[in-house]
C-alpha cells in the first residue's frame, strides 16, 4: 500500500467515525424500527408476506420495464440487447402477476 493510499484510507475513516459520532441518535432509532418491525413480521407472518411479495412485485416489475431501455442506451450492450430483452418479456407476466394480485399468491391453490 502506497502512502498515498494510506492517508486516504485514515481520512476516511475519520470522517466515518466522525459521521457516526454526530448522527448516532439517527443510528439508534433506525436499529429500534427495524427491530419493531422483524417482531410485527415475526408476529404477524402472513401480513408480512404479502407486503414482502407487494415490495419484490413492485422491484422485478419497475426492473423488468428499466432493464431493456437501459440496454437500449448503452451503445456497448450490441446485438445483445434483444437475448436480454426477451428474457425480461419472457418474465414480464410473472413479475406483473405478483406485483398486481399478491392476494392469490399465498400459497393457497385457487
Amino acid at each position: 500500500m502506497s502512502p498515498s493510499q494510506s492517508s486516504a484510507n485514515s481520512n476516511v475513516s475519520a470522517a466515518l467515525t466522525k459521521s457516526m459520532h454526530d448522527h448516532w441518535g439517527l443510528y439508534l432509532g433506525e436499529g429500534i424500527v427495524l427491530i419493531l418491525l422483524g417482531l410485527a413480521a415475526i408476529i404477524f407472518p402472513f401480513i408480512a408476506g404479502i407486503v414482502a411479495t407487494v415490495f419484490l412485485g413492485w422491484l422485478f416489475l419497475i426492473a423488468g420495464i428499466v432493464g431493456p431501455f437501459r440496454l437500449h442506451i448503452q451503445r456497448a450492450a450490441g446485438s445483445g440487447i434483444w437475448v436480454v430483452s426477451a428474457f425480461g418479456a419472457g418474465g414480464f407476466d410473472g413479475r406483473h402477476r405478483i406485483a398486481l394480485e399478491p392476494a392469490s399468491k399465498s400459497g393457497r391453490p385457487t
